[in-house]
């Protein structure tokens, strides 16, 4: 799934599906939306049906603040070993030496934060060059005691630039709590806690964005991660049996004028004692191996939800069966417009 994000996300179906960018379709039992909220906020993803009144107000009140990251490597410190944060009046805000979680390594970078208006500051420049050249200025000034050959710009070798607003799947850095957040539009649930709300029993949704009071940290995220899962355990009663069937089949032919007879062969192990098929046009079967006929033109997705003692599993194929309009009636009108046509013309030249 790499390298294909998830452009709608649908609920209103037999089952929920995600489908990615380049059309495939990925069916689950529950579906877990952990995207940043600046994703939400652009309305990148289509959410079928659409977001409450209440879940659309969290996304738009709760604050997504910009953000980036520059990382600058030096052929030799000039800083103190006992710096923890260093602190400084232009846009480079802040930074720390990595090395004092990284024991061993030799390196002498420094990685810095920028937020906010520091952030768009950077941001408002022309290129990556030009954000690395303002942030060596930054700590030129705060280091210009040093002598010339040792102040940062003399001894800086290379650096990276991370603007997580400028990436499409970020969209910003972390987010905080804008007037509204807290309480919340109805005076006692926060803004937060109506965003991780889950929607039925097929929606839910976790990310930092989500954690009342731990947001904007990793461990906020990982936290509700932790208790989406739960609650997709609780709606579900967890796992399924491993002796519950795993419900799939084939049809002997997916496409052809109408009418077309098509043959289900159930396919589901271990074994299922019952069976529920949907046709997609309304039309539905308990039978094991049903035969169906679409008389309809159209394009239509097939489900089947296999059962046993152990539990039930839906398998749905999207737009698995495919009726076309019959070539012979279009060809027909075409003709018939065609000689009224000529008719017409032949009648106007006889005047």
């Amino acid at each position: 799934l790499l390298n294909r994000p998830v452009v709608t996300v649908d609920t209103s179906g037999i089952k929920p599906v995600a489908i990615d960018g380049t059309g495939v379709y990925h069916y689950a039992d529950a579906i877990i939306v952990t995207v940043s909220l600046g994703v939400l906020k652009a309305d990148l993803i289509d959410f079928i049906p659409d977001h409450s009144v209440a879940k659309q107000n969290a996304i738009d009140t709760i604050g997504f603040g910009n953000g980036m990251k520059i990382s600058l490597r030096f052929s030799s410190q000039f800083w103190d070993p006992n710096m923890t944060w260093l602190l400084m009046d232009g846009p480079l805000a802040s930074c720390w030496d990595p090395n004092d979680y990284q024991t061993g390594n030799s390196d002498n970078v420094l990685t810095c934060f920028l937020m906010g208006k520091n952030s768009e500051t950077m941001e408002a420049l022309a290129d990556d060059a030009a954000r690395i050249t303002q942030a060596l200025d930054d700590l030129d000034v705060v280091f210009g005691s040093l002598p010339f050959a040792s102040r940062p710009t003399q001894v800086h070798q290379e650096s990276t630039v991370q603007n997580w607003t400028a990436e499409p799947y970020i969209l910003g850095s972390y987010s905080f709590p804008a007037p509204g957040t807290r309480p919340g539009a109805n005076g006692s649930t926060t803004e937060r806690e109506v965003l991780a709300q889950q929607v039925g029993t097929e929606l839910y949704f976790a990310g930092e964005a989500t954690h009342n009071t731990a947001n904007s940290t990793v461990i906020g995220a990982m936290r509700m991660g932790e208790r989406a899962a739960g609650e997709i355990q609780s709606d579900t009663g967890g796992p399924p049996s491993v002796l519950a069937p795993t419900a799939d089949f084939s049809a002997d032919v997916t496409s052809g004028g109408a009418t077309l007879n098509v043959t289900f062969s159930d396919l589901s192990a271990p074994s299922a004692t019952g069976w529920s098929w949907n046709f997609g046009d309304t039309g539905t079967s308990s039978d094991q191996n049903p035969v169906h006929p679409y008389t309809t033109p159209g394009t239509y997705t097939v489900s089947l939800t296999a059962t046993n003692a152990s539990g039930s599993h839906t398998r749905v194929l999207p737009n698995l069966i495919f009726v076309p309009e019959p070539v012979v009636a279009t060809q027909l009108a075409f003709g018939i417009a065609g000689l009224l046509a000529l008719h017409g013309r032949r009648r106007k030249q006889a005047r």
